[in-house]
């Protein structure tokens, strides 16, 4: 197979790794307000090691920590505004699209899930895991934006 090929069949397997991934974990995130840490290590790992055949590690790598550490940034402001489980799961995002489609996932995913809570009254109401918004299916609806709009190769 040629290096082109190569690193297109990895985009593909990558952008179908993570499709799968936010599937499962808008799934779970809904059922139960959880995100399975065996969901977010693995696509995390399978991201890394894309990567790493791309040559491409300590990208990944600075992807996953700069995008865990922009989902971190509203618990500054209100504690539990984002949970554990989202922010694993946006830095396995990371691993898997890169810096740019990541950052642009986050942010669809933040401003759908925003005009949501504005719509049915939530901002205001005391947070437990019952009352909180999934994040996962904003993640997975930013994710899917950022593949119409071209910033994921397909």
């Amino acid at each position: 197979m040629a290096t082109g090929n190569m690193a297109s069949a990895a985009c593909g397997f990558a952008w179908l790794l993570t499709a799968v991934m936010l599937m499962l974990a808008s799934w779970f995130d809904m059922r139960w307000r959880r995100i399975p840490n065996w969901l977010t290590v693995a696509a995390a790992f399978g991201g890394l090691a894309i990567a790493l055949i791309q040559g491409a590690l300590l990208c990944a790598l600075f992807a996953v920590l700069l995008s865990m550490l922009v989902t971190s940034l509203p618990n500054l402001f209100k504690s539990g505004a984002i949970g554990p489980g989202d922010i694993k799961l946006v830095g396995a995002v990371g691993a898997l699209l890169g810096i740019a489609s990541t950052l642009f996932t986050i942010g669809a995913a933040s401003g759908a899930a925003l005009a949501y809570a504005i719509s049915i009254g939530r901002l205001r109401r005391s947070r437990n895991r019952h009352s909180a918004l999934p994040f996962a299916p904003f993640l997975l609806a930013g994710f899917l934006l950022a593949t119409r709009d071209g910033l994921w190769p397909i």
